[in-house]
């Protein structure tokens, strides 16, 4: 919105506003020429903590009016007040020069650089938004994206209001705030304000799930010897260039509420794997019903076992190590408060036609999962799920193989891929799941494939800030031997989770 049409729009809020961005570049000019050796050795004593997010509100406490509330993504979210803005860029400047990086600002899908001279006139633009992220960038990528929300105080109302749509209050009386906020630690802990967890939170408990394959172990290679000649071995299906370490370290980066991690294997683990306690290698012979299925080299056999994992929770989110989570999730981001499981399905038709030899097996075991579904809902699924995490209910998989007993017996019974196999999580729960009302669509997934083709660019893009939620580096195309592409892979994901996770040697 133009100056000249806020005038217009609203005059009381615009002199208002317009008053509130003067006093505060006074403010900030004033203080900064006067303080400036204060502000940057407390930027020096504390700007060094471990995530950008801490540092700054670690910076800013005591200083400016930031807040800190909860978020369901397991990461605090910040607020500020909205003539507080100024200082919030000052200091999240500070610590990006600090780092030895530039901070962005992303604000209505727009993203700009923030230099010194730019403060107050960036404050200015933002105080009209509800929301902004503050991006530190460094020269090999993206550190972190802090969201802060933009709060107004109105003093003849006796309240703050969320310019955002906060769940918890939009309008929040000032002896409530005062009441909620801890002034040591900066927490303002909306929840208290209701008697219950309020319905649009998933309180459930999640876990993840992999399926993992490591070509290069040497009991695993024996045992896939003894049943395929080495020379008719897809490898594209089986190669592994520690993927895993790095999926496993977007987990903890942006899922920290995940409750337990299941490895799901018939390999080693790897030697940069250590004993966790979120952590829980499963070996096959733990969850195949039939040990005369084993050995299998068959990821729909495996993944038709999935449920039988002893202590799994009900809601789980299954990865294949390709797969990577981009940016902060919540559990909202895979399950709807009501406990029903979210669907990223590829907004095209590909699943159409006859079962044939000529069509690669993930579409024959689309197909087979296609005629369960028109026999049994007299409705026909065309849309694959998309290369992104699958949300699944372990309760409908079971319902599922109740129901499916010759299907699920038929695939885990196949020791490699046949036209005979129904791909049980990938497709079929997912239109099963939709059909009997435990699972709804996602509008989209803000994803992005990655082969070796596009992924010079893909790669670029990532780093360059361009934030997708999901993204996977997929095999496949004689991938496995590809010496750039592992190379470009290996360096990017490095660069792209610099941070080890706590279960790594």
């Amino acid at each position: 919105m133009s100056k000249l049409s806020k005038l217009f729009a609203d005059p009381q809020r615009f002199f208002h506003d317009a008053a509130l961005n003067a006093q505060a570049r006074l403010q900030l000019a004033s203080l900064t020429s006067s303080r400036e050796a204060e502000f940057r050795e407390r930027v020096q004593r504390l700007g060094g903590a471990a995530r950008f997010s801490d540092a700054l509100q670690e910076t800013l406490r005591g200083t400016a009016q930031l807040f800190i509330t909860p978020s369901e993504t397991g990461w605090d979210e910040l607020n500020c007040f909205s003539h507080e803005v100024a200082w919030v860029l000052y200091f999240a400047l500070l610590v990006a020069e600090k780092r030895g990086g530039r901070l962005m600002v992303t604000a209505r899908r727009r993203t700009s650089d923030v230099a010194r001279r730019d403060v107050s006139s960036v404050a200015g633009k933002l105080r009209a938004v509800s929301d902004f992220e503050l991006v530190l960038a460094l020269r090999d990528g993206v550190e972190e994206v802090v969201r802060v929300w933009v709060w107004e105080r109105r003093d003849a109302e006796g309240i703050f209001y969320a310019r955002g749509n906060n769940a918890f209050a939009k309008r929040l009386p000032f002896e409530d705030f005062h009441r909620l906020h801890d002034p040591l630690t900066g927490r303002v802990d909306l929840h208290q304000l209701h008697r219950k967890a309020i319905d649009s939170e998933c309180t459930f408990d999640v876990d993840f799930v992999y399926t993992w394959v490591n070509h290069a172990d040497p009991t695993w290679r024996a045992l896939i010897s003894q049943h395929r000649d080495m020379s008719e071995v897809d490898w594209d299906r089986y190669h592994a260039a520690d993927e895993l370490k790095y999926s496993l370290r977007s987990v903890h980066q942006h899922a920290p509420w995940a409750r337990n991690i299941y490895v799901v294997t018939n390999c080693a683990r790897p030697p940069w794997l250590a004993e966790h306690p979120k952590i829980r290698w499963v070996m096959h012979e733990e969850v195949f019903p039939d040990t005369d299925y084993l050995p299998t080299f068959n990821s729909h056999a495996i993944e038709a076992c999935l449920m039988r994992i002893e202590g799994l929770a009900e809601h789980f989110v299954y990865m294949n190590d390709d797969v990577f989570l981009g940016t902060p999730a919540s559990k909202a981001d895979f399950f709807s408060p009501n406990g029903a499981s979210v669907s990223y399905l590829e907004p095209y038709g590909m699943v159409f036609g006859e079962r044939s030899d000529e069509h690669p097996d993930y579409l024959n075991a689309a197909l087979n999962g296609k005629k369960l579904i028109e026999d049994t809902f007299d409705v026909s699924p065309t849309m694959l799920h998309g290369h992104v995490p699958h949300a699944l209910k372990r309760s409908v998989l079971f319902e599922m193989e109740e129901r499916f007993s010759d299907a699920f017996h038929r695939t885990r019974g196949a020791r490699f891929r046949t036209p005979d196999d129904v791909s049980i999580v990938s497709f079929f729960y997912h239109h099963y799941a939709f059909q009997t009302r435990h699972a709804v669509r996602a509008p989209s997934s803000n994803s992005v494939l990655i082969r070796p083709s596009n992924s010079a660019d893909a790669f670029v893009d990532l780093l360059s800030g361009r934030r997708r939620r999901f993204f996977c580096i997929n095999d496949g195309g004689d991938s496995s031997s590809d010496t750039s592409f592992a190379a470009r892979s290996s360096e990017f994901l490095e660069r792209y989770y610099r941070d080890g996770a706590p279960w790594e040697l």
